[in-house]
């Protein structure tokens, strides 16, 4: 494969680990105070991202398995799209009125999506670059990977500040955006 086709591809995998950060971010430090004008209290919003810790952690040797199986190209394209509609369904979620009562299940397995997806996305995205970087590259590849993952953590965060004047769904489609972006790079 030509270096330059490669270098695509790790900006591409790179990319994914940047989209998964950014929806992350958004939602842990977002996800009750967004949630509370739905009925979402502070221990059901906790509920909801522990969960959703959870699935990521069961979810993780599974990516794992199937990178060496399967190829981690493949498995890196399926959980750039499994993290991506984490928030398209938090955004169909929040843009109408839910009871309580489903409203948790409801962000539960939209959360559990997003860390399902990021336990394969972030280490797929390192080990990808791992592979297909030349030893002289391999540190600047993984640098970039790195760096894809503050930078994401970053502009989720800062999506937060601009959510707060222009409403939380407009945020979530956003970051859909990004991530749809990523999954097509």
């Amino acid at each position: 494969m030509a270096l330059k086709a490669i270098r695509i591809e790790q900006a591409a995998a790179a990319s994914g680990a940047l989209a998964y950060a950014a929806v992350n971010a958004f939602l842990a430090a977002g996800l009750g105070a967004f949630g509370r004008p739905h009925g979402l209290n502070e221990a059901e919003a906790g509920l909801v991202l522990a969960v959703g810790a959870v699935a990521g952690v069961l979810f993780a040797p599974i990516w794992g398995y199937g990178s060496e199986r399967y190829g981690r190209r493949r498995l890196l394209l399926l959980a750039s799209v499994v993290m991506t509609l984490a928030p398209l369904a938090m955004a169909l979620i929040f843009a109408s009125p839910w009871p309580t009562v489903a409203l948790v299940p409801a962000l539960v397995v939209a959360r559990a999506l997003l860390s399902t997806g990021g336990a394969g996305l972030v280490p797929l995205a390192q080990a990808y670059v791992a592979d297909t970087a030349t030893s002289e590259r391999r540190l600047q590849g993984m640098g970039a990977v790195s760096f894809a993952l503050s930078l994401g953590t970053l502009l989720g965060s800062l999506l937060l500040s601009v959510v707060d004047r222009t409403g939380v769904i407009l945020g979530l489609l956003s970051l859909l955006a990004v991530g749809a972006l990523s999954t097509v790079i």
